[in-house]
């Protein structure tokens, strides 16, 4: 079994944020997804309509926060929830779920959820 190479747990998550770049064919897209779990490092999108390579840059904003991921990896969930994505977070960036994260109880983070009323936009 491989070993976690994460620097910290994933909280789980339902929130709705937009995302642009440059997809796999080298089109730019934007679009709405939803993060699944998050850390300040990273993430776990579903819903991408678009094909992702390894390495390339994306944006995700939630709110009027924003900031610069890597694609660690991507696969067509084939159940619905079309390309789920894995990224991390560029070290120079600030997280732009912070606030949610601040609030995650600290002894139970692992079963706390992350909702957001506010649509991607």
């Amino acid at each position: 079994m491989p070993s976690e190479r994460r620097r910290e747990p994933r909280i789980p998550s339902t929130l709705s944020v937009l995302i642009w770049g440059i997809d796999a064919e080298g089109l730019p897209f934007a679009q709405s997804a939803v993060v699944r779990n998050i850390s300040r490092q990273g993430a776990l999108l579903s819903g991408v309509t678009q094909p992702l390579r390894c390495g390339d840059p994306i944006v995700i904003q939630v709110g009027t926060k924003r900031a610069r991921f890597r694609v660690i990896w991507s696969r067509d969930s084939k159940n619905g929830e079309r390309v789920l994505a894995a990224v991390q977070k560029f070290e120079t960036q600030e997280c732009p779920w912070e606030d949610q994260l601040d609030a995650a109880p600290r002894a139970d983070a692992q079963n706390f959820e992350v909702h957001s009323n506010e649509p991607a936009r």
